[in-house]
């Protein structure tokens, strides 16, 4: 399973990828989180770049949660002077994934297994 991140969003760029979830498992109330900071893999002209889903994020689609794509935070140094501390840029949203509908889509997908 992938996600595909068009190349003008992330402009050749990595991005990080967070969601979570609380939810039932066995009876118990567990919250599922993922957090990933990837770079994304170039994959031809049609889908731009992609990256594999690790099966928590999986887990959280299934529950109908969506998944956060931004552009990492960075540090960087004050222009013309090394000895300010390094300022933080915050991270820029680029989009939200849905999990809408990604149980049915799936359970259609695997039905014949």
């Amino acid at each position: 399973m992938m996600i595909s991140v068009p190349t003008e969003v992330t402009q050749k760029n990595a991005i990080s990828v967070d969601a979570s979830h609380l939810g039932k498992v066995d009876g118990s109330v567990v919250k599922v989180e993922f957090s990933q900071i990837v770079n994304p893999m170039i994959c031809g002209n049609t889908c731009k770049y992609m990256f594999p889903l690790d099966p928590k994020l999986v887990f959280i689609l299934n529950a109908g949660e969506g998944v956060r794509v931004s552009t990492p935070p960075k540090e960087r140094l004050p222009k013309k002077t090394k000895k300010k501390p390094p300022v933080a840029v915050p991270e820029t949203k680029i989009m939200t994934i849905s999990g809408q509908g990604f149980s049915e889509t799936l359970a259609q997908s695997t039905k014949t297994w």
